[in-house]
């Protein structure tokens, strides 16, 4: 999937002229889970960033290098904010606004993504119906918060991230229960 690379150093100059939409500042133990986002109406974006040592900072790169992200799943996304050390910063996305999902678009889409999670060995642990969204732009549904993504081997060891962290009851690490019993039995059968 082809995208673009931009200069953290470029994005960060153009937060002061952008709309701060969520922020989240929180650390649990020694991860960073801090993160914001912007929209930017006067280029179309919607932009992701984090601090260096954000903990999920490299998932967006290994689900675009793993081919679990494509542009049937993430049409929106325009590319990876890098810094000057090859550090992913953040990602920017055409702006897309939040829809309700009929039941049967959601399975056609719950579908599509257990097929690429079959075929690359990757999941994104917080799949969920409110992380699709339209761009009207281009006319089509697009999956958004794209950084959790992991391969099915490192399930035990997040699982075990985020119950040794507090960040959730052990039983909900995955919200999407239907999903996260896919990926165990993926790692069962593999």
């Amino acid at each position: 999937m082809k995208y673009d690379i931009f200069a953290f150093d470029e994005i960060k100059k153009r937060v002061p002229n952008t709309q701060l939409i969520k922020e989240r500042k929180k650390w649990y133990g020694e991860q960073d889970h801090t993160r914001w986002v912007y929209l930017d109406t006067q280029n179309g974006q919607c932009i992701k960033m984090w601090n260096e040592t954000y903990v999920r900072r490299d998932g967006v790169l290994r689900g675009l290098e793993n081919g679990f992200y494509d542009k049937n799943l993430i049409p929106a996304f325009q590319g990876l904010i890098l810094d000057e050390n090859k550090t992913c910063r953040g990602y920017i996305m055409d702006i897309c606004k939040p829809i309700r999902i009929e039941s049967a678009f959601w399975e056609q889409i719950f579908s599509y993504v257990k097929n690429k999670t079959k075929q690359t060995g990757f999941f994104a642990y917080d799949f969920l119906p409110e992380h699709i969204m339209f761009c009207e732009k281009l006319g089509k549904y697009t999956l958004i918060d794209l950084e959790g993504v992991y391969h099915i081997t490192e399930y035990k060891d997040k699982l075990d991230d985020h119950t040794n962290y507090l960040l959730q009851q052990k039983e909900s690490f995955m919200k999407n229960k239907v999903y996260e019993g896919y990926v165990i039995e993926l790692l069962r059968s593999n």
